[in-house]
């Protein structure tokens, strides 16, 4: 069970993510589903996991870190751009 830290952890690393897949959306015209495949592959591969194993609901803190260690180069062009 997550505490109040470990989900408010989760909630930022999706705020870090999903922004990126949403750009994608937009940016090349493919479905959210593809998009967000695509999203949660790349973050697999920069996490060093599984994409089976690439659930942000399930991250403990540490990997919610380094969820935004990745996504933090990409997270304010997507944005600015999202906004558009």
């Amino acid at each position: 069970m997550a505490n109040a830290e470990l989900r408010t952890a989760r909630a930022k690393a999706h705020s870090y993510l999903d922004p990126l897949w949403r750009y994608k959306v937009k940016k090349e015209a493919v479905s959210a589903s593809n998009a967000r495949k695509s999203a949660y592959q790349w973050l697999a591969d920069q996490m060093k996991l599984k994409v089976d194993d690439c659930h942000i609901g399930e991250f403990n803190l540490e990997q919610c870190q380094e969820v935004l260690k990745h996504c933090r180069p990409y997270i304010s062009n997507a944005m600015s751009k999202l906004k558009d």
